[in-house]
């Protein structure tokens, strides 16, 4: 039973992860409607509206369009998401801690590991940090990133279609899927040292 409270963490923790990258983009995204004079395009304003409109687009026919500057509908989205997301993610992980998935202690095996996650998920971070100033594709240290980086990040770009703009969303996809491994599947893995151990 364990196992599956181990997976209802992990799985918490990736969806929290995911809803609040949504509601950060979603408050950049008011914040810049705010201080961008109208009818002035620019690309960055564009490009958050385009990710950010599959979230907030189905509820503009519910709320009558107001004259103030303030995006309303995607203030409001984003309040609902980050507060279902508390009082949601707080039932799972209490749900999760019931069955059994969680343990304080940590075997040192299973640390090493998940510190080797971090740190893997931080050079895939750096990654996209140095990639949004064009770095020069020869500099050793951007070879050694794409190296290190680009056999699991081509595991998802088969499923995941790059966006407009050349935005890429497979990084992101993999920090989500290296954030699961290390709460569910070495959660589970260090329930099962400790248990043989004991």
């Amino acid at each position: 039973m364990f196992v599956l409270g181990y997976i209802i963490v992990g799985l918490t923790r990736v969806l929290g992860i995911a809803v609040y990258t949504i509601c950060f983009m979603l408050l950049i995204r008011i914040i810049l409607d705010l201080f961008m004079p109208r009818g002035y395009y620019h690309p960055i304003v564009g490009y958050f509206r385009d990710i950010t409109e599959p979230a907030v687009g189905p509820f503009r026919k519910l709320f009558p369009e107001l004259r103030i500057r303030l995006d309303v509908v995607a203030t409001l989205v984003m309040l609902v998401l980050f507060f279902a997301n508390f009082f949601i993610s707080r039932e799972l992980y209490r749900i999760g801690y019931g069955l059994g998935g969680t343990s304080y202690r940590r075997h040192g095996f299973v640390n090493f590991l998940s510190t080797l996650l971090t740190m893997y998920y931080y050079v895939i971070l750096f990654r996209v940090l140095i990639s949004w100033v064009s770095p020069d594709p020869y500099n050793p240290i951007v070879r050694f990133l794409n190296d290190i980086t680009e056999p699991f990040l081509r595991f998802f770009r088969r499923f995941i279609p790059i966006w407009r703009y050349g935005v890429d969303f497979s990084p992101f996809v993999a920090i989500l899927a290296l954030i699961f491994i290390d709460y569910s599947v070495l959660g589970i893995l260090n329930r099962l040292i400790l248990d043989l151990g004991s």
